[in-house]
């Protein structure tokens, strides 16, 4: 994957990501439960994180991100309503 194609994918994620409200704080926790669960190993929420940001730009990151994409264009999964004061 060229660093175009991650970056693309990358902000991809992220904005899906915004549109359903799971860029607050406690969200990142649901995110990776539905990652583990989907890819079938653990990840470590550092990866998650890395990868979201571009820190880390590899093979794996990718992974991460597309799987999570996928995750959240096909599975229901949302933001807590809650109230935050």
């Amino acid at each position: 994957m060229s660093p175009k194609e991650f970056t693309t994918l990358r902000l991809e994620v992220k904005g899906i990501i915004a549109q359903k409200d799971l860029d607050r704080r406690g969200e990142r926790p649901k995110l990776l439960a539905a990652l583990n669960k989907k890819l079938g190993r653990e990840v470590n929420i550092k990866s998650l994180t890395m990868a979201l940001t571009g820190y880390r730009k590899g093979e794996a990151s990718a992974e991460i991100l597309r799987t999570l994409k996928s995750i959240l264009t096909c599975d229901f999964i949302h933001a807590n309503n809650e109230r935050i004061n």
